[in-house]
């Protein structure tokens, strides 16, 4: 996947080793069809908003994290992004 190799490039610059799981790369698939399907359908552009989103805070600190490596997993794609994803206000305001 392009957009997976685009941010591990990215936060390998700051030394930072970004693993996907399968289930991660699901559910972020699953909640960019979701909300899709709700609001306007913009595509492959809700899913690059998705990952934007669930990497904020890492793309964030990653200069103060050299050298770790960080695995994104399902859970934390729907603690980053569920709740937004379910709730079609804050959807459609920030996704």
């Amino acid at each position: 996947n392009a957009l997976t190799r685009q941010y591990e490039a990215l936060l390998a610059t700051e030394g930072v080793e970004l693993a996907f799981t399968d289930g991660s790369l699901r559910e972020m698939a699953r909640l960019a069809s979701l909300v899709n399907g709700r609001t306007e359908d913009i595509g492959a552009r809700r899913l690059q908003t998705i990952f934007e989103k669930v990497l904020e805070d890492i793309s964030f600190s990653a200069s103060d994290r050299p050298g770790e490596r960080i695995e994104i997993e399902d859970a934390f794609v729907s603690d980053r992004i569920g709740e937004i994803a379910v709730d079609e206000d804050l959807s459609n305001f920030i996704l």
